[in-house]
């Protein structure tokens, strides 16, 4: 077992104006576990908690009861521990691109890992390569796509060879071509992954197994293919079938 969240509650302070009321805890004593490469889609509509569970257990949010372990290490809201095992992708990749150009991206990650000592150049060009990013490599973020600037933002959390991905909403604002591009990019990473999504054709094609969240509750985990294929589970929760389903559906 890689990942094992129990018992996890946790509520937002409703005196934070930006914060909506509400009648449940955002996160009600959640308890799932996730094991070595496997990967896992986190579907729920919005509010249902997703990025709050993912934010959990990257250690930036403390929970008020409940444990988050990796490799059975306590790392329950502590972001520096969470950080030896995890990684986290934003929905918005400027958040976590800060330096003048691609390359000082990827050679701060390699000064950061203790994995990589020498040949820091030849590195980052090996990285940029694999990833396709190597024409990127002097260009400052701000002047890439969304989509250049996910495949980036990706590359240099990889870089620190993460036992657990975490990604929030990866392809919610990315165009058709740079939406099948960074599902194939995630189809070659060798690690544990879970993916809070609205895409619920990237759930059923990429994970193996989905959760869904409503009100802060899973209330369903299980195979992709058998609960995406459910439409009266799925509308129970405000979901719908994935698209390429309901093609299918149209079609019979």
């Amino acid at each position: 077992m890689l990942l094992k969240v129990e018992n996890i509650l946790f509520k937002y302070n409703l005196h934070n104006s930006f914060i909506l009321p509400t009648s449940y805890n955002t996160l009600n004593y959640i308890s799932f576990s996730l094991d070595n490469n496997e990967k896992v889609a986190l579907i729920g509509a919005n509010g249902s908690g997703k990025s709050t569970l993912l934010l959990t257990i990257a250690g930036c949010l403390k929970p008020l009861a409940g444990t988050v372990q990796i490799m059975n290490n306590d790392i329950t809201g502590s972001p520096k521990k969470a950080g030896k095992y995890t990684s986290l992708l934003f929905q918005h990749p400027d958040v976590q691109l800060l330096f003048p150009s691609v390359r000082e991206e990827f050679l701060f990650a390699l000064t950061q890992s203790s994995i990589y000592q020498k040949n820091k150049e030849m590195l980052i060009e090996a990285i940029a390569k694999q990833y396709d990013c190597f024409h990127l490599l002097d260009f400052p973020p701000q002047r890439l796509s969304l989509g250049e600037k996910q495949r980036v933002a990706l590359a240099v959390l990889l870089i620190s060879h993460p036992q657990l991905l975490l990604l929030d909403e990866p392809t919610a604002a990315l165009d058709p071509k740079s939406r099948k591009n960074f599902i194939h990019l995630l189809q070659q990473i060798d690690t544990a992954i879970l993916i809070a999504t609205h895409d619920l054709d990237m759930a059923l094609h990429f994970a193996n197994r989905v959760l869904i969240l409503s009100k802060g509750e899973i209330k369903a985990d299980g195979p992709s293919a058998e609960l995406l294929s459910n439409e009266q589970l799925l509308k129970k929760y405000d979901l719908e079938l994935p698209l390429s389903l309901q093609s299918c559906m149209s079609l019979t």
